[in-house]
Parts: C-alpha cells; structure tokens; sequence
C-alpha cells in the first residue's frame, strides 16, 4: 500500500488513498508502530506504520464522511482542526481551486502515492521575536495548512498536492495569535502589579493597625493601672479620715466615764510629784540680801538675789525644727542651754526612735512633729509613739507643738485641724504632755513657696511661743513681747 509522507515546518501529515492522515499524539512511538487517524473529526479511519515510517501494517479504511473531490476539497486538515484561523485558510482553497479551473492543463505528473519520498515544505520568511523572553514562533505549537490541488479536465482527473504552504496567511495568522497572546500577557502582567501594590497597601494597613491597637493597649495597661494606685490612695485617705473621726470621740467618752472629776486632780498631783522630783536637783541657794540706795532718798530697800542657774532645753522634730536654736537663743535668757535634733520627713514614731539615753538629762523638753503623719500613719502608731515620748520624760512635762496648717486655703487644713484635735485629746489622757497651739499666729506670709515649712518671720514667731512655755510666761506676756521685739530680728 501507497503512501506519502508529507513533513512541514512544524507537522507531519500522511496523504493514503486521496485522505489526510494526522499524527495522534496521544499514541506511544518507542520502537513501536506508530498511530495516524484521518484529518476529518469524529472520523475513526486510521493508518498505523512501522517504527520507520517506511511501510502501513494495518489499515481502517471506513472514512464517515463524504469524499466530495478527488483532493478531498472539504476535508479539514490538521492545521484548520488544531488552529484558530480557519477562516483564513478557506478562503484562500477556494481562490485555489478557482485558479485551477481556469489554468491550462499540464502535463500529467507522476503519482505522489508511488513514492515514499518525504517532502518537506521550505519556509519563505523569518520568524520575529515578538513573545516575551525570546520565545520562537514554533513553540506557539501552530501546525502548517495542508493544502491539495485538484485541477479537472473533462474525465481524466489530476491531482497536484502542493507542499509548500500559504506563506502570507499563515505569516498574518501567526502574528496575529503572537500580537493576541502578547496582549493578553501584558494584561495579565499589569493585574499582577495591581494585585501586588494592592497587597503590599493591605499589609502596610494591616500593620499600622496592629501597632495602633498595641499602642492602645499599652495606655488602656497605663491608664488601668494609675486608676488602680488612684483608688488605693483614696481608700487609704478616706480610712485615715474615718479613723481620726471616730476613734478619739470614743476614747474620750471612755475616758470621762471612768476617770470623771478625778482627772483634774491627778494632772495636779502627777504635776506636784514632777516638782518635787525636779527640785532636788535644782536646789536654790540661800538669798543674800542687798542694799539699793535712791539719789533722792536715804532709805536704803533690802531686796533678795539669786544666782544664774542653766536650764537645759532640747527641741525634738522633723524639719520644722531646722535653724530654730539660732531664734531661740535671741529670745531666751543666756541661762538657757538650747538643744535641736531634727530628723527631716520624719514622722512620730521615727522621733520616738531616734531618743537616746543621753537626751535624758533635759529639763525642757518640746516634740514638734506629725505634718508627716496626715493622711499617712494609722491613729494607733502616732498614739503608741506619743505614750513612748511620754513615758521616756515622765520625770518633766512634755510640750507637744501642734502641726501648722498649710499656708493657703487647701482641703489639707482640714485634716491638720483634725489631727491637732486629737492630739489634745491624747493630750489631756497622759500626765506629763501639754500641747502648744500654734496656728493662730501665722498668716500667709509666714510661709515659703512650698506653703509648708516657715519661712524666717514664721520661725520667730514660733520661737517666741515656745520660749513663753518654757519660761511659764502667760500668754499676755507673750502679745506685749511680740510687739517689743519686732525691731530686734529685722534685718
């Protein structure tokens, strides 16, 4: 059996029997024979060849189709099946077959089918780089168009098969598809960027928002947590508050019940017993008498004298105590020997702990502490505190002074005014403790900036209270000595 094979630039077709057969690529051709079917789809003629392509061993020649020309004019070829330019490729068959019937009749030609021979059609153009990355036309897998000549001439019938294709069409074709698909690649390469820029917005957003939300957690940790310190202090205070209220009222209750009109005369027996142990040490000598003669008369008056003593005078506190011994000497007589020991931010119990043995020997002795302990000891400490002083000097009486209000108008004072009422009332329960009120002689410019601490002029004047204790004085003396001594500290 006759056949030829016919190769083109990307394809390789069989003509047996006035058919086209093409390769079926699904077929295995390792050293086996090798599968072609016929061109027409849904056709099930086919032909297989040997390993060579050089001989048919089995053949199926039941075509489903009609043969309508010697050439097979309407049989699609595998370029027209697997190509999308059909179109092209009908038209130019018909101009074909037209040139044919109307061309003179050439001589006849030897039969394709006798030989074996393998025409390769030659390509007349050169392909252009049009893809992307350098790719050639051939890797578009485009097959070649099979085109067959038949020309008639009254009975005898020839069949010329032309082995070159239509160049021009398919030139058109091919770079149509390439310009299609290169178009289609840009485009596709064009969503890409956008999908990217999209992306990289949508994680630069999501990552603000996760910084954003860290940051707001971190305040919502912050601001949770000085509202917690916030209602800590407040309970605290309102604790303080309540417990400066409500525990001397009844303690002072209790100490009237049981105590009743005795107590007056027990502050006045413990107040004998204290002179009477005080006064051997301070033994007066006896009186000499002395003359004093008056220019205007002869009578001469014999009046008593005694010798200078030295008193020993000691001041216990926190820093309002500071720079008090320097006023304190200008107001006492030179007699007195003055003492300070001040332990700065410290409260009643710290004073209480920093009293030695050695500070024993004092015969005045005034505390002037507590602004540390407002709103910040428990009642019980300052108490406890209080009865330690108390009991160290229970030979002499103990002169508490009482915390000065802030220099302004603050809700503080409210809490001093509290604290001072209970320290009189603690006060007037032991024997030997007597309070020194204060705050009626200060005005605002009596303080420094920080409207707590005294400033010189506050200084003076708090001295001066404390000298008309320390010399018993009363407090008449003390307004007459006021406006006597103005003149004296200014500078």
């Amino acid at each position: 059996m006759d056949f030829k094979l016919i190769a083109t630039r990307t394809k390789k077709i069989i003509k047996f029997q006035n058919h086209i057969f093409r390769f079926r690529s699904t077929s295995s051709t390792r050293d086996q024979s090798t599968l072609w079917e016929c061109a027409v789809d849904n056709c099930p003629a086919h032909v297989k060849l040997n390993k060579d392509n050089s001989k048919i061993i089995k053949s199926n020649d039941k075509h489903k189709h009609s043969n309508s020309g010697p050439g097979g004019e309407h049989r699609r070829s595998d370029a027209a099946s697997t190509s999308d330019s059909s179109q092209n490729s009908s038209p130019s068959l018909s101009r074909m077959n037209s040139l044919n019937e109307t061309s003179v009749p050439v001589a006849k030609q030897a039969d394709p089918n006798n030989s074996t021979e393998t025409v390769v059609a030659a390509s007349t153009f050169d392909s252009e780089n049009l893809l992307p990355d350098n790719q050639s036309i051939l890797s578009m897998g485009t097959p070649a168009t099979d085109i067959s000549t038949n020309t008639f001439n009254g009975n005898n019938s020839t069949s010329i098969f032309s082995a070159t294709p239509l160049v021009r069409d398919q030139t058109k074709d091919l770079r149509f598809q390439i310009h299609s698909l290169t178009q289609e690649i840009i485009n596709k390469q064009i969503q890409i960027d956008n999908l990217n820029e999209k992306a990289e917005q949508d994680r630069e957003e999501l990552e603000r928002i996760k910084n954003k939300a860290e940051f707001d957690e971190a305040e919502l940790k912050r601001l949770r947590f000085k509202s917690e310190e916030d209602d800590k202090i407040i309970k605290e205070m309102i604790e303080s508050i309540r417990t400066l209220e409500g525990l001397p009222d009844k303690k002072n209750s209790n100490t009237k019940l049981k105590n009743g009109p005795t107590t007056t005369k027990q502050k006045k027996m413990s107040s004998e017993k204290c002179q009477t142990v005080i006064s051997p040490r301070c033994a007066i000598p006896p009186r000499a008498p002395r003359e004093v003669q008056f220019s205007n008369t002869n009578k001469s008056i014999s009046t008593p004298t005694t010798e200078a003593r030295t008193t020993r005078l000691v001041v216990f506190g926190d820093s309002h105590v500071r720079n008090l011994k320097n006023h304190l000497e200008k107001e006492l007589p030179g007699s007195y020997q003055i003492h300070t020991h001040f332990k700065p931010g410290g409260t009643f119990q710290a004073i209480a702990n920093s009293i030695s043995s050695n500070d024993l020997k004092y015969e005045k002795v005034f505390v002037m502490a507590g602004t540390n302990d407002v709103c910040h000891s428990s009642w019980t400490e300052i108490e406890n505190a209080v009865i330690e002083i108390s009991t160290m000097f229970k030979d002499r009486t103990v002169f508490l002074v009482v915390v000065p209000q802030r220099g302004e108008n603050c809700i503080m004072n409210k809490y001093v005014n509290i604290f001072n009422k209970n320290l009189k009332l603690l006060a007037r329960r032991l024997c030997n403790v007597e309070c020194i009120e204060i705050n009626h002689i200060f005005d605002y410019q009596d303080f420094c900036g920080d409207k707590l601490h005294l400033n010189r002029g506050g200084k003076i004047k708090l001295c001066r209270r404390i000298s008309l204790y320390a010399q018993g004085k009363s407090k008449r003396q003390e307004i007459s000595k006021n406006t006597t001594h103005d003149e004296t500290h200014r500078v």
